[in-house]
């Protein structure tokens, strides 16, 4: 049934229920609807009468907020009451995870656009909504569009487990096939599941992060000689002898320095410089920290060696507000500015920090 032949069934429905309103609104509908077939002189497919529909909306949309503006609340919820009905005869509405999605596709398939190119992204992911057939509110995506060119991260980090992995994969390298695409197993694996591994290696991931146990340096060792994907390790690595014996005996090809599972700078700066050495990359993985952790781990990826993205990511991403200031946040191109003051460059929000305080300690 087209959309018209349903719009006269429900003018029909209407009538016999006398509902006025309902009534009143599917005629405007059907009435729009034909004065475009008239000017087009031809019957009107559905992605047209889709369009008719959405000018409506548009119209009334803005009649809504002219009308509260005036403080005509009547005729504000009038035309509000059109909206909702118009609506049931237009597409699914794209939902936010499904519009952040859209344009985060669109843009990862142009690698790493700026805010300059902010209309190209536009575009691209308008398109990708009207394939799908989603109707969206252009605001919304120019927002959308706006908040991820801003936030600049260029690399996608997922945790996999078996069962959740392989499908995952496959999907995110369809829908973002040029951004460094990496996956984080937390010793999910066994040995027994290379040939599960092997199905990983067409998807050009950049690393495999600590597929196996922390303790299993030898199955990684031999899982790395089956692999052409570099293998990551995380857990495995607590010291700096753990970091030589790993290269050593090739159990991988990447590095994840945390400073809180090392112990601090030392053992940090050593593992970095034996990794530089022996030219295996290192980056540096996170754990949740508050601005006082992340600016520690500012300070550590300054070393050359740090040549990966790591998991060091702008405040906003886990905190309403942080107890550093100023806050940190990531550019367009996805980089962190470096303080150059003394100390860790942030300064600590004491009173927030004491805030949340809920129990303190003196030691004498």
């Amino acid at each position: 049934m087209s959309l018209t032949e349903q719009i006269q069934k429900d003018i029909v429905t209407a009538m016999k229920a006398k509902d006025e309103a309902r009534l009143s609104t599917l005629r405007m509908v059907k009435s729009a609807l034909q004065n475009r077939k008239i000017e087009k002189m031809a019957e009107l497919d559905e992605k047209e009468s889709q369009a008719v529909l959405a000018t409506l909306i548009k119209q009334r949309k803005e009649s809504v907020e002219q009308f509260t503006k005036g403080g005509r609340q009547e005729m504000a919820d009038k035309e509000a009451a059109e909206i909702v009905l118009i609506e049931t005869y237009m597409p699914k509405s794209a939902g936010e995870a499904e519009i952040v999605a859209g344009v985060k596709t669109a843009i990862a398939e142009m690698g790493a656009p700026t805010m300059k190119e902010m209309g190209t992204v536009m575009k691209n992911a308008m398109a990708r909504f009207n394939a799908a057939g989603m109707r969206v509110d252009g605001k919304v995506v120019s927002e959308a569009v706006k908040k991820e060119l801003a936030a600049g991260y260029q690399r996608i980090k997922i945790k996999i487990k078996p069962g959740m992995d392989l499908e995952q994969i496959k999907r995110l390298r369809q829908d973002f096939p040029r951004i460094k695409l990496m996956v984080d197993a937390n010793s999910a694996y066994r040995p027994a599941d290379l040939p599960l591994l092997q199905q990983f290696e067409p998807y050009h991931l950049m690393m495999i992060e600590q597929p196996l146990g922390w303790d299993d340096l030898y199955g990684h060792v031999e899982l790395q000689k089956k692999l052409q994907t570099p293998i990551c390790l995380d857990e495995c690595i607590h010291t700096l002898e753990q970091a030589q014996a790993a290269i050593a005996l090739g159990a991988c090809k990447i590095i994840n320095i945390k400073m809180g599972r090392v112990g601090g700078y030392t053992v940090a700066k050593e593992i970095h410089d034996l990794c530089q050495a022996n030219s295996i990359p290192v980056w540096c993985g996170g754990m949740l920290e508050s601005g006082i952790g992340r600016a520690h781990n500012i300070a550590i990826s300054t070393l050359a060696n740090f040549t990966l993205p790591g998991d060091v990511t702008a405040s906003a991403r886990y905190w309403h507000e942080d107890i550093i200031e100023p806050e940190v946040t990531v550019s367009a191109q996805g980089t962190i500015r470096v303080p150059s003051g003394p100390g860790i460059g942030f300064a600590p929000r004491m009173d927030r920090i004491e805030k949340f305080t809920v129990r303190k300690e003196r030691l004498a």
